[in-house]
């Protein structure tokens, strides 16, 4: 499969999963505070009922703009001597970035209202601190993976 193929569909199962984590997250917090919010959030116009199809539509657009952040900040061929940190902080600062022109255009909650804006910080921090908690365990198993390769290689040459 060539690359190009391949990394549209990398492309494509990021931007479902990101989309996947959202509707969850709505979802959790239309159960929990659907009813009380529907007054003054578009996220939650159907109160706890469920998530309305125009906003199920902006959290996908959402995750595609997300997941364009996601790409552009951690592309070695624009950052090319920019440290993996700074490149982090590039993609959550454009990522909340993101998130409040969507909030503005689509009315997800009223940009005065404080309570609203913490519940998107502690999501939006869990949420950051349970990815990045996936990707060290990913890395460290991908590391030990390769360790044994090498040493199993070395070995094979080492003989011959």
């Amino acid at each position: 499969m060539s690359d190009k193929i391949l990394s549209k569909y990398k492309f494509a199962a990021q931007v479902m999963i990101i989309f996947a984590v959202e509707i969850l997250v709505i979802a959790i917090a239309g159960a929990l505070w659907g009813e009380e919010s529907m007054d003054f959030s578009n996220l939650y116009q159907l109160g706890g009922k469920g998530i309305a199809n125009t906003t199920i539509l902006q959290l996908f657009m959402c995750s595609i703009v997300l997941n364009l952040v996601q790409s552009i900040s951690m592309s070695a061929k624009i950052f090319q001597n920019v440290m993996m940190l700074w490149r982090t902080v590039i993609m959550v600062v454009l990522s909340v970035l993101v998130i409040l022109i969507f909030v503005i255009c689509f009315g997800w909650f009223p940009l005065d209202f404080w309570p609203a804006w913490v519940g998107f910080f502690i999501s939006f921090g869990l949420c950051f601190l349970g990815s990045t908690i996936l990707m060290v365990i990913k890395t460290k198993l991908e590391q030990k993976k390769y360790d044994r390769l090498l040493k199993v290689y070395k070995e094979k040459k080492k003989e011959n």
